[in-house]
C-alpha cells in the first residue's frame, strides 16, 4: 500500500482480520512522508507489520528507480515513528539456520538465537590448535622448563574459556531481513496492466497511469494477477498466447507452487476482489473493480505455512 493512499485506504487493513490502531495510523502518515523526503524516494510503500511476542515490526519500503528489484526496506519498533534501514547480507550457514526456525518473532532486533557452531569454523580452530602445538614442540627443544610453564598456562586458559565460543548466534534483525525478502518474492501481487515496462532495453518498470482497472470478469481470473518481481519463468511468459511486452514482464500467480495457494474472493461491500495467500497467512492484495485502486500488505506472525501441501490434499 503506497504511503499516499494510507489515509484513504486504511480501512482495507481489516480484510485479513487485523487492523492498525489510531496511534499507528497517525504516526505512519507523517513518518512515511519524512522517510520519503530524507531518502529522495519517488515512492514509499507501507509493507505491513510482523507481530512479535514482546513487540511488533512495522515495515516500509522505498523506491528510487524501477519498481522491480530496486527496493530498500526499513523497520520500526516504536509504532512507526522512527525507521531503521535493513541492509544485511547472510552467509549460507546463517541462511540455513534462519530457515530452520519455527518460533514466533520476539520483537527485539538485537535478540540472539543460539545455534551450534558451523563445522568449518570448528575445523579452522582445530588447525590453529595443531599449529600452536607444533610451535610448542619446537620450543621444547630449546627450553623444556619454559615449555612446561607454557603448557600449564594454556591448559588453565582453555579451562577459563567461556562456553560461548562453542555456540553460534544470529540476531533477529537478520531473520527479519530474510523474512521480508522471502515474503516479497512469493507475494507482492498487482493486477496485470497496473505496471508496465517503460524502457524495453533497461527494463524499467513504472506504474501505468492509464490503468483504470479490470472488469468483473477479468478480475475474477487468477491469471490476471502478477508478481511485482524479477521473472522466474521467463520462457513461459514469452510463450504466452496473449503476450504483450509492455505488460507481460512478470510471473502470473496461477503458476505458483503449490497449486491452490491463493484464495480469490469478491467483496460486495467494497466492490473489489480480494486475494489471500495461504502460504504466507496474513498477506492480502485487493483491487477495486473498474478503478485504479489496488494494493497489498502483510500483517501476520512472519511464519510460513509449511503444512499447506498436506492441507490442500
Amino acid at each position: 500500500m503506497e504511503s499516499k493512499d494510507l489515509i484513504l485506504q486504511s480501512h482495507y487493513f481489516g480484510l485479513n482480520g487485523f487492523s492498525l490502531t489510531i496511534e499507528e495510523k497517525t504516526a505512519l502518515q507523517s513518518s512515511l512522508i519524512v522517510l520519503q523526503d530524507n531518502n529522495h524516494f519517488h515512492t514509499v510503500v507501507y509493507w505491513g507489520k510482523i507481530m512479535g511476542i514482546k513487540g511488533d515490526y512495522h515495515i516500509a519500503q522505498g523506491y528510487k528507480g524501477s519498481m522491480v528489484g530496486e527496493r530498500i526496506s526499513f523497520y520500526s519498533v516504536d509504532g512507526g515513528i522512527t525507521w531503521n534501514q535493513i541492509a544485511i547480507s547472510l552467509t549460507p550457514y546463517e541462511l540455513a539456520c534462519i530457515k530452520s526456525m519455527r518460533s514466533m518473532f520476539v520483537g527485539i532486533p538485537s535478540y540472539a538465537y543460539i545455534f551450534d557452531k558451523p563445522k568449518e569454523e570448528e575445523n579452522e580452530e582445530k588447525i590453529e590448535k595443531v599449529k600452536q602445538n607444533n610451535k610448542v614442540t619446537i620450543a621444547e627443544e630449546d627450553d623444556e622448563e619454559n615449555d612446561e610453564d607454557k603448557k600449564e598456562e594454556e591448559e588453565n586458559h582453555e579451562d577459563d574459556k567461556p562456553k560461548k565460543e562453542e555456540i553460534f548466534t544470529i540476531v533477529e534483525e537478520k531473520r527479519l531481513s530474510w523474512t521480508i525478502t522471502e515474503i516479497d518474492r512469493e507475494t507482492s501481487v498487482v493486477p496485470r496492466g497496473a505496471y508496465l515496462v517503460k524502457l524495453d532495453e533497461e527494463k524499467i518498470i513504472v506504474k501505468n497511469t492509464t490503468f483504470f482497472g479490470l472488469d468483473k470478469h477479468a478480475a475474477s481470473k487468477i491469471y490476471n494477477y502478477i508478481h511485482l518481481r524479477q521473472p522466474e519463468n521467463l520462457k513461459e511468459i514469452m510463450s504466452g498466447q496473449t503476450l504483450n511486452k509492455a505488460f507481460d514482464f512478470a510471473d502470473s500467480i496461477d503458476k505458483d507452487i503449490p497449486k491452490g495457494c491463493w484464495s480469490l474472493q469478491f467483496e460486495d461491500i467494497y466492490n473489489m476482489v480480494v486475494g489471500r495467500s495461504l502460504l504466507w497467512p496474513g498477506y492480502v492484495f485487493y483491487h477495486q473493480i473498474g478503478s485504479n485502486v489496488f494494493g497489498g500488505y502483510y500483517i501476520g506472525s512472519g511464519m510460513k505455512n509449511l503444512d499447506l501441501c498436506f492441507m490442500l490434499h
